[in-house]
């Protein structure tokens, strides 16, 4: 069932409840205290009735006692009295309908009672109490009233009854215009909380929309937020996740755009040196070469093979500096940048590249092996450049090591130096390759100086040089190196 019809259900059944519940217990209250106020009356008429009996009794009594001229009255019995003398005829003349008089609990004198009365109420009367019955016969209602009244030596029962059939008629017709209320109300509720169901829910649905379109690949996909209430809540945190969404699913395309273009561009390095080491490999193979052309096949065959192995070995240190976490050790920052100059020596004397290194004195936390790759491929990358006079600096600042390899080469455009640091990225890529570059260098010294908690800054102007700098934490004083 969808909510928009449990909550129009729900506020129906809720409303239809407690409107009937409230329009019961007014009915009953209004009719209760109607019934109420005819017993009182009733019950003070009944009194007014009983001191009218009580009166003619006693006239009728002195009467009788004037007729014997004084004799003794009980000469003259309770029961002929009552039965021979036409009081009660003219007291039920006097009191009008609905009057009836017993002379025992089930011996009625005289009656004028409307028909069906059941006068067993009678028989219940207690002694110095006046009782009352209601009475339903057919469609009509009656109120009856009762007692004893006891005057002289006379004692009789005295029965009345009141017409209150106006008042059931009355609570008939009250009941029978709530029902009427009832339904124009019950109409009225239904297309208002089918309005407030659908308005309610109309927030909610517009979340099902947007969760579809962004299943669908919509990420942008957002929902206007109003108000301060529970769903403007829900609403401000679906978007939030939609933010989220939006971001991992921008990770995960870069992701796959990195993957196909690692992918795109590894194949693309490997085709070429393999079509030629294969091709003069077959040569050599194949035929009978003079010394000078054997000794050129060679000689490239060696050239792309080294090629490829630096190639392979910078793929490997990129995988595995992305899965691994390294030990980094306290060591001299001289010792280590001494260590770099020797292993260069060579390439710098072939090159004719001068380089200068000065370096204050300090201990930082390197992993020796990773740190040495990220100063080989900066000079590297300087030597690639066409430096011919490179400057290695180290300063220390406070509890910060800030390291500069800077070069006089051909510089890096502007608009190229936030994309230097991407894997198989290339400024030049005819020179690269010719001097067996893949694009690796700069991408892994940044992921290791990422290992040691820094990042790679670099400035540059084309036809002026390049200047690489990170930072380290240190304690140290000035040395040359």
């Amino acid at each position: 069932m969808r909510l928009y019809a449990k909550i129009f259900l729900c506020g129906i059944a809720i409303f239809s409840t407690a409107f009937l519940l409230a329009g019961y217990l007014l009915l009953m209250g209004a009719y209760k205290n109607e019934l109420d106020r005819e017993r009182e009356i009733a019950l003070k008429q009944y009194q007014y009735d009983k001191f009218t009996v009580q009166s003619e009794l006693i006239y009728e009594w002195q009467t009788l006692d004037s007729k014997f001229g004084g004799e003794d009255r009980q000469s003259y019995g309770e029961e002929e009295f009552l039965e021979k003398n036409s009081i009660f005829e003219s007291l039920i003349a006097k009191l009008g309908e609905g009057t009836a008089f017993y002379l025992e609990r089930t011996r009625p004198l005289i009656s004028n009672l409307p028909d069906g009365i059941d006068d067993t109420l009678v028989q219940d009367l207690e002694e110095n109490a006046i009782s009352y019955q209601f009475q339903n016969i057919g469609e009509e209602s009656y109120l009856l009233t009762g007692g004893k009244i006891v005057q002289e030596q006379i004692a009789v029962y005295m029965l009345r009854v009141t017409d209150i059939t106006t008042i059931t008629e009355r609570h008939q017709q009250l009941t029978e215009q709530f029902q009427k209320m009832y339904l124009a109300a019950l109409a009225i509720s239904m297309s208002v909380m089918l309005i407030l169901s659908a308005f309610i829910t109309k927030p909610l649905k517009k979340i099902t929309l947007v969760a579809k379109r962004i299943a669908q690949g919509d990420y942008e996909e957002r929902i206007l937020s109003r108000g301060s209430d529970e769903i403007a809540e829900l609403i401000e945190s679906f978007n939030v996740m939609a933010d989220s969404i939006e971001e991992k699913v921008e990770e995960l395309s870069k992701a796959l755009r990195q993957k196909e273009e690692f992918v795109a561009n590894f194949a693309h390095e490997l085709k070429t040196p393999l079509t030629s080491v294969i091709g003069y490999a077959d040569m050599l193979y194949q035929r009978e070469l003079p010394g000078q052309e054997r000794k050129e096949a060679a000689w490239y065959i060696m050239n792309e093979g080294m090629r490829l192995e630096a190639l392979s070995l910078k793929l490997m240190d990129l995988f595995v500096m992305g899965k691994n976490q390294f030990l980094l050790e306290e060591m001299e920052i001289g010792a280590v940048l001494e260590n770099v100059l020797q292993g260069m020596e060579p390439i710098l004397q072939e090159k004719g590249v001068n380089l200068i290194v000065k370096a204050d004195s300090a201990y930082i936390k390197v992993e020796i092996d990773l740190f040495k790759t990220l100063i080989w491929n900066l000079i590297d990358n300087s030597i690639k450049a066409g430096s011919s006079k490179i400057h290695i600096l180290g300063i220390c600042q406070n509890s910060h090591y800030l390291i500069q390899v800077i070069d006089n080469g051909c510089g890096i455009p502007e608009n190229e130096i936030e994309k230097i640091t991407e894997a198989f990225y290339m400024v030049d890529k005819s020179r690269s390759r010719k001097q067996h570059g893949a694009g690796l260098g700069l991408a892994l010294a940044e992921q290791i100086a990422r290992i040691h908690g820094s990042i790679l800054k670099i400035e540059s102007r084309e036809q002026e040089g390049t200047m690489i700098a990170l930072e380290l934490y240190c304690e140290g004083e000035m040395e040359d190196v």
